[in-house]
């Protein structure tokens, strides 16, 4: 609702499409979906904290999802997939930043929580752990990070990996690409700077129209705190990101020259004038609604253009001084591929290290596993270089 700061579950009346008081609210996390049984009932909402939580509306079912938490140690989130109407046998979805995912059947009756998946051939035993990391930022706020340690947890390189939306967030769950550069003895920090989303439109909105300044600030902020608190080497630090976090990281390299070594950039927006342009182009929405949507979260091209330019790291390409490996999807329709394209050229024109990738039929995400295991072995052989 538009009086609300986060999202809620409420009933709706189909005859007078009136919506009654909030069902489940939880102040600073949005409400992320609902579970129902197999009648149809509402059993109670999903919410992100670090970890997957249900309010539930059915109280006796809590003590059993805490039971299923115990199980995985607590590691892990488990997901309600689906149950039956008699609120016994429970489908569970669980995954964690050790586990890649499996099926279990929880059967309340019976007592038995059984593994209906086959096993992954990864041992969660080499896996990186993940923990949750209370940063304070420089104007006194507070944002949460998340660190993987690489298997050895031997302090060495740190790399920055920052999410899209940009009004997503991550959480204390499976990140394929987290692992993949664990797995190189990396430490890899991702951060839910202001701006995020499921934290609330409070906290999503203190990141409008601060695309280059306090989003990046609070990158910035949780890379000083855990280099120093985890004794890492501040000498050797990467960003990178795909989409929104491929603008940050490549106007990370643009303000922080002396902190990042490399920066790699997937499917990224980097020219925001020119983006904001492509979109009004394209928006047939009624009302220009698409357009509007990102006049808010970036700005007014007309009445800020000063300072969407100085925010646009294609525009300031001499800037950055460490290597910059590029890749873009040539169908993808959310981000076009002129803006790495062009990245690309300036980048070059200004004799600076790129290196770019365009993937053929491919859009702006979900690419095949073929794809991103080649993708990554990019990403981690420039990134070696960098840390050598």
């Amino acid at each position: 609702q538009d009086d609300e700061d986060v999202e809620s579950i409420r009933e709706l009346d189909l005859r007078t499409f009136g919506f009654g008081p909030p069902m489940a609210s939880r102040p600073g996390s949005d409400v992320a979906g609902g579970v129902l049984d197999r009648r149809g009932r509402y059993l109670g909402a999903a919410l992100w904290k670090d970890r997957l939580e249900y309010d539930f509306a059915t109280p006796e079912l809590a003590a059993h999802h805490r039971a299923m938490n115990r199980f995985f140690d607590d590691e892990c989130n488990v997901v309600l997939s689906d149950v039956d109407a008699a609120h016994n046998r429970f489908i569970t979805y669980v995954s964690g930043p050790r586990e890649p995912g499996a099926w279990y059947l929880y059967d309340r009756a019976a007592r038995r929580y059984l593994n209906l998946s086959q096993r992954t051939a990864l041992d969660g035993q080499r896996l990186g752990r993940t923990e949750a990391v209370a940063v304070s930022t420089r104007d006194g706020a507070g944002i949460t990070a998340y660190l993987t340690t690489p298997p050895s947890a031997a302090p060495g390189p740190l790399v920055v990996l920052v999410h899209g939306g940009p009004e997503t967030r991550d959480r204390l769950g499976w990140h394929r690409q987290a692992q993949v550069l664990a797995a190189q003895g990396w430490w890899v920090l991702q951060p839910n700077f202001r701006g995020s989303g499921g934290y609330g439109l409070g906290f999503a909105s203190e990141g409008w129209g601060r695309w280059g300044e306090r989003m990046q600030e609070d990158v910035e902020d949780a890379v000083a705190q855990v280099v120093s608190a985890k004794g890492l080497d501040g000498g050797r630090v990467a960003i990178m990101g795909a989409s929104y976090g491929a603008y940050a990281a490549l106007m990370g390299a643009v303000r922080r020259p002396d902190l990042y070594r490399a920066a790699i950039g997937i499917a990224g927006v980097y020219d925001l004038p020119d983006f904001m342009e492509h979109v009004a182009r394209r928006d047939d929405s009624p009302g220009k609604e698409v357009y509007d949507f990102w006049t808010k979260r970036i700005g007014e091209p007309r009445t800020d253009a000063d300072r969407l330019a100085e925010a646009s790291p294609r525009r300031r390409a001499g800037e950055v001084a460490c290597p910059v490996l590029l890749i873009h999807g040539v169908d993808d329709v959310i981000v076009p591929v002129f803006q790495s394209r062009r990245m690309k050229d300036a980048l070059q024109s200004a004799g600076k290290s790129v290196d770019y990738r365009e993937i053929p039929d491919v859009g702006h995400g979900g690419w095949e596993d073929e794809l991103e295991q080649d993708m990554m072995g990019r990403c981690v052989a420039l990134l070696r270089r960098a840390f050598a």
